[in-house]
C-alpha cells in the first residue's frame, strides 16, 4: 500500500479511535488535556486545502499555544514558528520527509 495512503488511513483511524477519550479529557480542563489538544490541533495544519488556509490555521494555533499559560507549550510553539516558511512548502508539493524520520 502506498505510504501516503496508509498514513492518511492510519491518521484517521487514530483520530476516530481516540476521539471519545480526547473529548472526556478535554472536558476535565486539565493542563495535560489542554497541552494534548494544542498538540493535536497543530496536526490539522497538514489537512488544510491551501497555503493561505494553512497559514490562517497556523496563526490561530500559534496564538492559542502562546497564550495557553503552559510554559513548555509556549516554548515548543516557537520551533514551528521559526520554520513556518519551510512548512508551507508542503502546500506547493504535497509531500513531506516524515517517512524518513521514522526510527
Amino acid at each position: 500500500m502506498d505510504q501516503s495512503i496508509y498514513g492518511c488511513i492510519q491518521k484517521k483511524t487514530y483520530l476516530e479511535k481516540h476521539k471519545e477519550r480526547f473529548n472526556s479529557l478535554k472536558a476535565l480542563n486539565l493542563k495535560t488535556s489542554k497541552a494534548w489538544a494544542i498538540k493535536e490541533n497543530l496536526r490539522l495544519f497538514w489537512d488544510q486545502p491551501t497555503k493561505t488556509q494553512g497559514l490562517e490555521h497556523f496563526s490561530r494555533w500559534y496564538f492559542w499555544a502562546t497564550h495557553s499559560k503552559l510554559k513548555p507549550i509556549i516554548k515548543a510553539a516557537k520551533t514551528p514558528r521559526r520554520h513556518i516558511d519551510k512548512m508551507t512548502t508542503y502546500f506547493d508539493f504535497k509531500i513531506t520527509n516524515a517517512h524518513l524520520r521514522r526510527n
